[in-house]
């Protein structure tokens, strides 16, 4: 029982740690998405969830480092980057609904969770109420990127695009999955053989 309850701990600390780096990730490319977007309701409120996740990060950071050794290694690809492609910006966003879903799905069981500590409910709780907007103005981005390529290039590179792009989301959420079961977690906790 000891080492269930501190294999769990040290999972939520995972679990901390991994939505830390994935939202540090998304803040560098929203931000490097307003260096050349256009000023509107669309930039500002990229802004908004800039800061935002910039508190989430903090809520994290600060929960790992009072807790324990600190956030454990980041495990999580980088979003891309290249200017030159037009479908970075719609990508980008489909990466950070991708990673909200899945943490906010988490957030949701933990928050009502009554087996939890009332802080760490708290924290998850308070992480639902933002991602949802998140979520939901992703899906308002995605749209508005998608109708953008869909206006910009014929059918043929339009299907091509999106076979691609679903190739990639695909592999993303199995490396989403793969980072919330984690080595170093079994490491922290002390067990023996991690693998």
């Amino acid at each position: 029982p000891e080492q269930r309850e501190e294999l769990g701990f040290q999972e939520l600390r995972n679990l901390f740690s991994q939505s830390q780096h994935g939202e540090i990730a998304l803040n560098k490319a929203i931000n490097g998405m307003l260096e050349t977007y256009p000023p509107g309701p669309v930039a500002e409120y990229m802004k908004t969830i800039v800061l935002e996740e910039e508190r989430h990060i903090k809520w994290f950071q600060t929960f790992c480092n009072t807790f324990d050794d600190g956030v454990l290694p980041n495990r999580l690809v980088e979003f891309p980057d290249k200017k030159e492609d037009p479908t970075i910006p719609m990508v980008n966003f489909c990466l950070a609904m991708l990673l909200e879903a899945i943490l906010d799905y988490y957030n949701r069981l933990m928050t009502n969770d009554e087996r939890m500590h009332p802080l760490v409910r708290q924290i998850h709780a308070l992480h639902h109420g933002e991602e949802t907007r998140h979520l939901a103005f992703d899906r308002g981005v995605i749209q508005h990127f998608l109708a953008e390529l869909e206006e910009n290039l014929t059918p043929e590179q339009m299907a091509a695009e999106r076979k691609e792009i679903s190739e990639f989301l695909e592999g993303f959420v199995e490396v989403l999955h793969s980072i919330f079961c984690s080595k170093e977690a079994y490491e922290a906790a002390g067990l023996e053989n991690p693998h």
